[in-house]
């Protein structure tokens, strides 16, 4: 395939991983109802408690953490698999985006790149014999700048230092 055609696939996966996103998120996390996500605190794990533990203290106090445990694990269960259900199909429409484009995938131009070889290991034997050293070039000074000429008739100094002192006139402020 021709790689100008990368760009248009990459908009219909994009396109197709919003609306899935939307639609199974709605479906998904928009219609809860009660027993889908249960807390040791709602009114159907209490009564589940109450019916089902009895006995001494040390079995209710047993029966009730196992009850609030599964209570927990299933909740989260629920929830992780819902999270899947509309993660999982954008994440895979990604990946195979990226493995059509890649170097030697369908969509990429140029067919397959061989990887690049590892760089080679320097020891001491393979560094340079010569053992004479070349003087660095002294550096050339850089050249000043030239000052500007001052200015002779200093008017413009005086004039700034009686204003500072006589302070600044009424409409100035």
């Amino acid at each position: 395939m021709d790689k100008s055609i990368a760009p248009m696939v990459r908009k219909i996966f994009i396109i197709i991983s919003v609306v899935w996103m939307a639609a199974m998120g709605w479906l998904q996390f928009g219609n809860l109802n009660e027993n889908d996500v249960l807390t040791p605190h709602s009114a159907a794990v209490r009564e589940r408690m109450d019916t089902e533990c009895t006995g001494s203290f040390g079995q209710r106090y047993d029966c009730k953490e196992t009850i609030v445990i599964r209570t927990v694990r299933h909740s989260l269960i629920n929830m992780v698999m819902r999270l899947g259900i509309v993660c999982v199909v954008p994440i895979l429409l990604a990946l195979i985006f990226q493995n059509l484009t890649r170097p030697g995938g369908k969509l990429s131009a140029g067919g397959y790149v061989p990887k690049a070889p590892p760089p080679a290991k320097r020891t001491f034997s393979s560094r340079p014999t010569s053992t004479a050293r070349t003087a660095m070039p002294a550096a050339e000074p850089e050249p000043e700048e030239e000052t500007p000429p001052e200015d002779d008739d200093m008017s413009w100094k005086k004039a700034a230092q009686r204003h500072v002192t006589r302070g600044k006139p009424a409409g100035e402020e």
